[in-house]
């Protein structure tokens, strides 16, 4: 398959993963896994991804830049993005003192005002290094980071879980959280 290719299968997985299982007659289970058989009978169901094997789909799994999907024997899931409810698997990890939140400097008005919000997804998408959050920030125009304050978050009732790649997800985040802005260029 080409990168082209991969991308756009990439998307699709998240596409039913994240967003729409019931959509396309796949059942998830508590924390998001399905079968990678079920998965890829759902993908081949679909006319331009007829070919797609499970070997395929294991491959943009292993190959995601971010991470995207977590492969369990059978089963696959996506790590994080979901606008449907989904448990988080618990992880002993310590949550660190500071985390990152891309962003875009037309929403720093109303992030001041409410704080960083899911908006359609389930959770609020931190990351461990400022250069793991520039990948999401630099999705729209005007780039911007925003470092947050952990201890701080959760003194305010934030709660923090892994998810996995430098990824983690937040209940909302107060405005008082928020320690630096970093502008992108």
């Amino acid at each position: 398959m080409s990168r082209h290719n991969d991308v756009r299968l990439s998307s699709f997985m998240a596409k039913i993963l994240r967003h729409s299982p019931e959509k396309f007659g796949l059942k998830l289970d508590d924390y998001g896994y399905c079968g990678i058989s079920e998965l890829a009978k759902v993908i081949q169901a679909q006319p331009q991804w007829r070919q797609i094997t499970e070997e395929d789909i294991r491959h943009i799994a292993a190959a995601s830049p971010k991470q995207r999907y977590l492969i369990k024997g059978s089963q696959i899931k996506a790590r994080y993005g979901h606008s449907i409810p989904v448990q988080q698997e618990t992880s002993a990890k310590q949550v660190p003192p500071f985390l990152y939140h891309g962003t875009y400097r037309e929403a720093l008005e109303a992030i001041k005002k409410a704080g960083i919000l899911p908006m359609g997804r389930q959770q609020v998408h931190l990351s461990e290094s400022p250069s793991f959050a520039t990948l999401a920030a630099r999705r729209r125009k005007n780039p911007l980071l925003l470092k947050i304050d952990t201890y701080s978050a959760m003194q305010a009732g934030a709660i923090f879980r892994f998810a996995g790649n430098e990824v983690w997800l937040s209940t909302s985040l107060p405005p008082s959280s928020i320690i630096e802005e970093i502008p992108l260029k």
